[in-house]
């Protein structure tokens, strides 16, 4: 996509915003809602502001991703030369000034097909021993950068350089591969650290960024500079060179000066850190970074007594009441239009359960019209919710009123759902409470007239009983138009009981739950409300991935994780927050 030329922007003048870390917190607040940060980041033209002919050059117009972003010719990395070739020193790519380190970062496109030999003849030119990559192969069907690294145990040669995968580990947010890389008889090992960067915007939750940050500031870079590309080499790039920079020079003196490296990455690379929720982000993530308090519990020896520790001091409450006083920070990256805000409530009045507990703009789950002349049958009081290690893995609804029985079962079937989990006793003494799936007992619902529901298999276990559904779309043009479905009906938890009837069973059903998953679709995750048992049921399930992933209990990460979207969730402290630090003893003893 090619991106505006702008005017040149005068060198004359400095900026600067030094701030300590005792008082960025203030700042930041204080920059967002007084537009602040956002004069800041429009100080800075977008667009080529300095010399670069030597990129468009029509020899070297191939190698440039976008034909109006090309390396300054004043910063740009220059090749050994090909014999034969005199435009063979030409890559998309330039030095990068770090904190009190000249060429301290190398910032670059994502390879093209054509440039993958130059850009690995860089890294063994430039010493690198660290590469950064902020982009996936393919994003909304483009292709943002060709897999230049083969997969793990495999080797691929480019030209007279191979590059071996030695290693490869997978962590919730990011991929941390070790390549060897060999040129002429000599070897060296480069650490490939490859961040899930979303395909559209910025990460929602700066916490995944500022794991990134830690690993990758504890990753020495050797005698080279480290190379940092997304697709364009600006954008992402600049956020996450802009971060690194600021938290180096915390490191040293205490206090960061975003706008001033702003300014000079600007004069190295053009439209670093391209858009304002970028330059935002770069904020969260400062201060998730350096001021944010520890919540994560090493899962050691020592676990159960730093647990009582911060019990007694009362720093578990402190931590669970400080999750409000963020919320500013977890709206911050959200549109505008969706600060606070739900759906108007008389609209879907009679759709709701309960009319505190409404989707808000971000997170809805929307399904399709039917009867399509309804303008409002395409609402359900559904969120999606994300899991430790997947986007939008849940999705968490109230049960189905009698009148929305037939929209709960067109959100299985448009969502390719394939396990529902149904965490409350189905107490239809309670009003608008009825059963919404068929059993052996009564094994058809014929809730939609083109959806046949029926119930092949029940199973009754200790602890749930499991349903085996099948559902046929008379509409589905496809051959094989049944979908299997499992439902998982915890047994005993009570919809007025905050808890539910003991931990081990709920971590028994996370397991149950993993295994019975099948599919693609997201996890239906329903309770009465829609709310209480899901929200707790919902953090449990995040914190004993981060638990098995990274041996470390972070409570508060997984509450804060799924309120995004529903604010509802763990609602209280007494007995719901304490609880939760019981898990890591419970997974020692079943997963580790």
């Amino acid at each position: 996509m090619p991106l505006p030329v702008g005017p040149k922007l005068s060198t004359t003048r400095r900026f600067s915003r030094r701030v300590a870390i005792g008082d960025l917190e203030n700042y930041v607040k204080i920059g967002l809602t007084s537009g602040e940060l956002q004069r800041q980041h429009a100080l800075f033209a977008r667009g080529l502001i300095r010399p670069c002919n030597y990129g468009r050059l029509p020899q070297n117009k191939e190698k440039n991703r976008y034909d109006e972003l090309v390396a300054y010719d004043d910063t740009r990395v220059k090749l050994k030369k090909i014999p034969g070739d005199p435009l063979s020193d030409y890559i998309n790519a330039n030095y990068i000034n770090g904190y009190n380190s000249p060429k301290f970062y190398i910032a670059t496109q994502g390879p093209k097909r054509n440039t993958v030999s130059d850009f690995w003849r860089m890294i063994w030119q430039e010493h690198v021993q660290v590469i950064s990559i902020l982009t996936n192969v393919v994003e909304n069907d483009e292709v943002k950068c060709e897999p230049y690294w083969p997969e793990s145990g495999e080797e691929i040669t480019y030209g007279s350089i191979t590059i071996k995968n030695e290693s490869s580990k997978v962590f919730a947010d990011y991929t941390f591969r070790i390549l060897s890389v060999t040129c002429e008889g000599k070897m060296r090992k480069v650490n490939h650290l490859h961040f899930n960067w979303p395909e559209n915007g910025v990460p929602l939750y700066p916490q995944s960024l500022a794991s990134y940050l830690k690993r990758l500031l504890i990753t020495q870079p050797g005698r080279g500079p480290i190379v940092v590309h997304c697709s364009a080499g600006v954008g992402r790039t600049g956020t996450v060179i802009l971060a690194d920079i600021c938290l180096r020079m915390a490191a040293a003196e205490g206090y960061v000066d975003v706008l001033s490296f702003q300014q000079q990455i600007r004069e190295q690379r053009s439209d670093m850190v391209y858009n304002l929720n970028q330059y935002k982000l770069v904020h969260l993530v400062l201060l998730e970074s350096l001021v944010a308090e520890q919540t994560s519990i090493p899962c050691d020896g020592k676990f159960e007594s730093c647990v009582e520790e911060l019990y007694q001091s009362g720093t578990l409450l402190r931590q669970f009441n400080r999750l409000h006083d963020l919320r500013w920070q977890d709206e911050a990256l959200k549109p505008t239009t969706c600060h606070s805000s739900h759906l108007p409530a008389d609209k879907f009045k009679f759709k709701n359960r309960y009319q505190h507990i409404v989707p808000g703009t971000t997170g809805r789950i929307f399904i399709s019209k039917f009867p399509h002349k309804d303008g409002n049958s395409d609402y359900i009081n559904a969120v999606s919710v994300d899991g430790f290690k997947v986007k939008d893995q849940f999705v968490a609804t109230q049960f189905p009123l009698p009148s929305t029985v037939g929209d709960f079962w067109r959100l299985i079937d448009e969502k390719n759902v394939s396990l529902i989990v149904v965490l409350n006793e189905l107490d239809e003494q309670i009003k608008n409470v009825c059963k919404f799936w068929p059993t052996e007992e009564n094994p058809s619902l014929n809730a939609v007239p083109y959806l046949s529901i029926r119930c092949k298999q029940q199973c009754d276990h200790a602890n749930w009983t499991t349903f085996s559904i099948t559902i046929m779309n008379c509409y589905a043009t496809n051959t094989d138009n049944e979908k299997k479905v499992n439902i998982l009906h915890l047994k005993g938890w009570k919809s007025d009981e905050e808890l539910p009837p003991s931990a081990f069973v709920i971590l028994e059903l996370w397991q149950e739950a993993e295994r019975l998953y099948k599919g693609n679709g997201p996890i239906v995750v329903t309770c009465l409300d829609g709310a209480k048992a899901c929200g707790y049921f919902l953090s449990l399930a995040f914190l004993l991935d981060k638990i098995k992933l990274t041996q470390e209990c972070d409570v508060c990460h997984a509450v804060r994780t799924v309120r995004q979207n529903r604010e509802q969730f763990v609602p209280s402290y007494v007995s719901t927050f304490n609880n939760f630090n019981a898990y890591p003893f419970l997974v020692t003893r079943v997963i580790l």
